[in-house]
């Protein structure tokens, strides 16, 4: 019998970033690879870094570097670093991590199994934008412990923030239609899943890249008709199309949490301004006011 190779992933940085390792490891499981937690059995390991702030990138790197220290104490043969610090640092970082076999930006993440099996040309993979999951394109193995689960709608950001570099890493938003995301939502459900976070660079932008403002909203609708599933949490959603409708969705669901995680910069005042420091389109003198008409506001300060 042959003994399937084994591959350790760490995960760094965001939700979003998440979800990506999640397809990651359901694609090195259908190319017949095994996930293990310890990097000392591991034939492979992959990390999946984030770069969107010093510390980050910091981190990124400590991480890559220690598990780079298992090409001599351990098994692994081959190091694979994907996500955003590839994608940030392109060919200058390929240029200073050496022990690193192979670089895939976050567009090119669904060739890790092809990385894996060593079956890539070239050392460094770094196209523009992002992979965009479709939930039929790669099998995904949730991570999270419990009934929660993240579910990805968009991937990329339209804005140009002065103090977000999302959009040089990822690119402008790309929406998965909402049938794709009901239909990830039912298989979610089936497995026992309870809750779900949705997910996006800039959520209340859904859809609009596919010429449709009420995206989120549909979505929302055909979310409260999936059985089993008892609450649906948004999370970076921006008070941009906040809309009066969306709003009177939420304070009439018996699913859609009365809660959101409004992204917001490090400052009221210069810094938040090139992405409008409004609540729900109305003009603010501070990025902490509210105009008295939303849910309640969870501030994630960057």
């Amino acid at each position: 019998m042959v003994l399937k190779k084994k591959v350790h992933l760490v995960s760094l940085g965001c939700p979003k970033a998440r979800v990506d390792a999640e397809m990651m490891i359901g694609q090195m499981q259908a190319a017949g690879f095994e996930h293990t937690d310890d990097p000392a059995l591991a034939d492979a390991i992959v990390v999946n870094t984030c770069s969107f702030l010093q510390s980050a990138v910091d981190e990124s790197i400590d991480s890559i570097l220690a598990m780079s220290d298992y090409k001599t104490d351990g098994r692994c043969q081959n190091l694979v670093v994907t996500g955003c610090l590839p994608s940030r640092y392109g060919k200058e970082l390929a240029d200073e991590l050496p022990e690193v076999d192979l670089f895939l930006g976050t567009s090119d993440i669904d060739k890790i199994a092809a990385a894996l099996q060593r079956d890539l040309p070239e050392r460094t993979y770094i196209s523009e934008g992002s992979f965009l999951y479709d939930g039929g394109n790669a099998p995904r193995v949730k991570s999270m412990r419990g009934a929660s689960a993240y579910l990805k709608v968009a991937e990329g950001c339209s804005r140009s923030c002065t103090f977000c570099i999302i959009p040089k890493i990822r690119g402008k938003q790309r929406s998965r239609s909402v049938t794709e995301v009901l239909g990830e939502a039912r298989l979610l459900a089936a497995q026992g899943i309870k809750e779900v976070v949705l997910i996006a660079q800039d959520l209340t932008s859904y859809g609009v890249d596919l010429g449709d403002n009420r995206s989120l909203i549909t979505l929302l609708e055909g979310l409260e008709t999936i059985p089993g599933l008892r609450w649906v949490r948004l999370m970076y959603a921006y008070p941009w199309n906040f809309t009066d409708e969306l709003l009177s969705l939420i304070k009439d669901s018996d699913r859609v949490l009365p809660t959101s995680t409004c992204p917001c910069s490090t400052s009221p005042t210069a810094s938040s301004r090139p992405c409008g420091a409004t609540c729900c389109g109305r003009s603010s003198s501070s990025s902490s006011t509210s105009c008295g008409r939303c849910p309640a506001w969870s501030c994630a300060r960057r």
